[in-house]
C-alpha cells in the first residue's frame, strides 16, 4: 500500500500485481487552449511532473511485474515534459508497450527518438475548427515528412462536431 499526499487529500493505492496498463500523465499543461478541451473547466495549477515524482513513478513502475503498456499523455501535452525522450527510452528498454497521446505540435524534435525507441502508438489529437486547434496545419507534415505511417480513425460519436 502506498499514500500519496495530496494538498486537500490523500490517495491510498493497494499494491495488487495485476496491473497491466498504466497512465503517466507526465505534464497538465498544454501548448495550445482549446476552447472544447475539459482542461477549461480546471481550476488547479497546472505542471510538469517533478523529477522526484518523476523518480518515484519510475521506481514503482519497476515492482509492476505484469505492466505491459504504459500510456503517456491525456489531460496535457506529454511533449512538454523535459525528460520526455529519456522517459520514452526507460519506458522500451523495459520492453513495455508505449502509447502517446498529443496534439503533434511539439513533436517534430523528437521524431527519431520515437523512432528509434519504437513508440508502439501514437494517438494524434485533432479538434479544429471554430472551438478547436487554430494551428493544426502545423502538425500534419511533420508526420508524412519523417515516413511515419498513420492510421485515421473515423469516431461517428463526434460526427456532429466535424
Amino acid at each position: 500500500m502506498h499514500v500519496y499526499h495530496l494538498q486537500d487529500t490523500d490517495i491510498t493505492i493497494h499494491r495488487t500485481a495485476s496491473i497491466r496498463k498504466l497512465y503517466l500523465e507526465l505534464s497538465s499543461e498544454c501548448n495550445f487552449n482549446c476552447a472544447m478541451c475539459f482542461r477549461q473547466t480546471f481550476e488547479s495549477d497546472f505542471g510538469t511532473m517533478s523529477a522526484a515524482t518523476l523518480a518515484q513513478a519510475m521506481a514503482e513502475i519497476e515492482t509492476l511485474l505484469e505492466l505491459q503498456e504504459v500510456v503517456l499523455g491525456g489531460l496535457g501535452e506529454p511533449f512538454l515534459h523535459p525528460q520526455i525522450a529519456e522517459i520514452i527510452a526507460w519506458l522500451k528498454r523495459r520492453r513495455l508497450t508505449v502509447t502517446i497521446t498529443t496534439n503533434g505540435a511539439l513533436i517534430e524534435p523528437h521524431i527519431e527518438t520515437l523512432i528509434q525507441c519504437g513508440v508502439d502508438t501514437l494517438v494524434f489529437s485533432f479538434e479544429t475548427g471554430d472551438i478547436g486547434h487554430a494551428n493544426e496545419a502545423l502538425t500534419l507534415p511533420y508526420y508524412r515528412d519523417a515516413g511515419l505511417r498513420l492510421r485515421y480513425e473515423f469516431v461517428p460519436e463526434f460526427a456532429p462536431y466535424i
